[in-house]
């Protein structure tokens, strides 16, 4: 599950001139959901 969540993260980054910012917090709140607090915090918007 980790490995899926790293290699999702690494093609978000490779592709984050292109995501809006409701794209990234989709992402954000997905990776709250599976609990990946160091992803997470770097992005936090609270």
């Amino acid at each position: 599950m980790i490995a899926t969540i790293e290699k999702l993260v690494s093609e978000i980054y490779s592709k984050e001139e292109a995501l809006t910012s409701l794209n990234m917090d989709a992402v954000i709140d997905m990776l709250q959901v599976v609990n990946c607090p160091e992803f997470v915090g770097d992005h936090q918007l609270k």
